[in-house]
């Protein structure tokens, strides 16, 4: 058998594999430890950074709903089916929120929480987050809808941008688009 000594085509069949595998990274899917890293992150953010109150609010029960919703953030992400986070990931994300001094409550939506009628707030002064669904880029970042509902005129919601930086998940700015009630 006679060996191809060529550097060119050596330098062809290196790049195309190094291609390949960075093509595979980037579209890797997130395994459920990703995702629980990711979705504890924009919680806290949300409830820390972006509760519509200057990053002030502190609540002291944080309600979090178990089913994503692509329509809490940025309309012109892609809208995909909700999805389940399962008891597992909802556990796991609790334990990654235990810096928080609210205590956190997994309901099915909405219609799992008490509302006063007169002020809409939430009758415990509670908060209620929605998570949309991860969005992975091209470029290996991620894009994640989520809000917070305080009351009916204290909410708001925007899609994130996340990237890894040293092996972490961080929130490196949103897609623009936020809303405030």
């Amino acid at each position: 058998m006679k060996l191809n000594l060529n550097p060119v085509y050596h330098a062809f069949w290196g790049l195309l594999i190094l291609g390949l595998a960075a093509c595979q990274t980037a579209a890797s899917p997130l395994t459920d430890s990703e995702k629980t890293a990711v979705y504890g992150t924009a919680i806290q953010q949300v409830i820390t950074v972006d509760d519509t109150f200057g990053g002030t609010l502190n609540p002291p029960v944080v309600y979090i709903i178990n089913q994503t919703d692509d329509s809490v953030g940025d309309p012109d992400t892609e809208q995909l089916p909700p999805e389940m986070l399962s008891p597992q990931m909802q556990n796991e994300i609790t334990a990654s929120l235990s810096n928080l001094e609210a205590k956190v409550v997994w309901v099915n939506g909405r219609a799992d929480v008490t509302i006063d009628p007169g002020s809409g707030a939430l009758v415990d002064e509670g908060v209620l987050v929605t998570l949309g669904n991860i969005h992975p880029q091209e470029d290996g970042s991620l894009l994640l809808p989520t809000s917070i509902y305080i009351a009916g005129l204290a909410a708001g919601g925007q899609t994130y941008i996340l990237e890894r930086v040293n092996g972490q998940w961080e929130i490196t700015g949103t897609t623009g688009v936020r809303w405030i009630s």
